[in-house]
């Protein structure tokens, strides 16, 4: 299904019923639909192993911003950074080298 705001709003589950449905225009990004509520999800594979990143109930993260989201998922992705260890706070190499940057500027000034 392409998502769109106005099939996002008409978008309905029965009670107890969740529906799991993947956006077309955008590789990986999903909601999930229940009765009383609607989450995006994105779903995508680092190192053969599945993983699924929530983004936010709709209308509160918007239709633009998951879709922002989630290519910069799957970039990181391609770049071989997995962004389930950068949202749980690992350090990145940039941030390494921020960190060794701000250590030699201190060794000059001492």
């Amino acid at each position: 299904m392409k998502f769109s705001d106005r099939a996002l709003r008409a978008l309905t589950a029965e009670p107890g019923e969740r529906l799991m449905l993947s956006d077309d225009s955008t590789p990986g990004l999903m909601i999930r639909a229940s009765a009383k509520s609607k989450t995006f999800y994105v779903d995508y594979r680092f190192r053969g192993k599945r993983h699924r990143t929530k983004l936010g109930r709709y209308p509160t993260v918007s239709l633009a911003d998951a879709r922002d989201r989630a290519r910069d998922i799957e970039l990181a992705v391609s770049r071989g950074v997995n962004p389930a260890q950068r949202a749980q706070g690992e350090p990145t190499v940039a941030d390494a080298v921020d960190q060794y940057e701000t250590h030699l500027r201190t060794l000059k000034h001492a």
